[in-house]
């Protein structure tokens, strides 16, 4: 991945019912995912993961088709209410991969390069994500299978961008990994911590400038956060 830039990932996603088929599938999702937007980059000179969530989706949809044996967006489901009376809502993504049915939320945040951890409306959004999933009565997860052996894996998963001052040129990936753990300490009280999280040190000509009203910024890293 010369052109990529580099990945790691860290995991810590426990062994049981689905979880070699959730680091299979999380982990090509998001060296697939960089290999896209680095297409997408050279045929266009923009970033996707800059912009907000429905950017992130558009690569998201491609990536997953590719890898996945079926991928069904906006899912339609039941959501708990108070009183267990069920209001109707959608899932992001319904992915089958193998005998694995993953039920996805995604989200998109935004973090400053000297930030310490995860802003607190980025947090809100993991929030709503892990919410979401948790949401969706146990009685209903048999109707999202495809035969009665499939496993059922719901993944909360959130992009988040890194942006910083045009001024800022030394980027390493000992400070890409650094911003994962201070996002990752920041969720740990609110027991909301990621059980797997991809650090990518994006590479150095994909580091363009934006012009903006307000100043110019750039952006050296992108982490994949997720909780199963």
């Amino acid at each position: 991945m010369n052109n990529i830039g580099k990945i790691e990932f860290y995991d810590e996603i426990k062994d049981g019912i689905g979880s070699r088929n959730s680091r299979e599938f999380l982990k090509q999702l998001f060296i697939d995912f960089s290999k896209k937007c680095r297409s997408y980059f050279d045929v266009t000179g923009d970033l996707p993961y800059i912009y907000r969530e429905q950017q992130i989706h558009s690569v998201l949809v491609s990536v997953i088709d590719n890898i996945a044996d079926a991928i069904l967006v906006e899912c339609p489901t039941n959501r708990k209410k108070r009183g267990y009376d069920p209001s109707h809502g959608w899932i992001d993504y319904w992915v089958k991969y193998g005998n694995t049915i993953f039920l996805i939320e995604l989200k998109h945040s935004y973090n400053g390069l000297k930030s310490n951890g995860f802003k607190e409306k980025s947090k809100e959004e993991w929030k709503t994500a892990n919410k979401q999933l948790k949401q969706i009565p146990k009685r209903d997860i048999d109707d999202f299978k495809i035969n009665k052996k499939d496993n059922v894996v719901k993944i909360a998963l959130q992009f988040n961008t890194t942006y910083t001052t045009a001024k800022d040129n030394n980027f390493s990936f000992i400070e890409c990994e650094n911003i994962g753990k201070k996002i990752m300490k920041s969720l740990d009280k609110n027991s909301l911590k990621p059980n797997f999280i991809a650090h990518w040190h994006i590479h150095k000509d994909m580091q363009v400038e934006y012009d903006y009203t307000n100043g110019t910024e750039k952006y050296p890293y992108v982490h994949m956060l997720a909780k199963l």
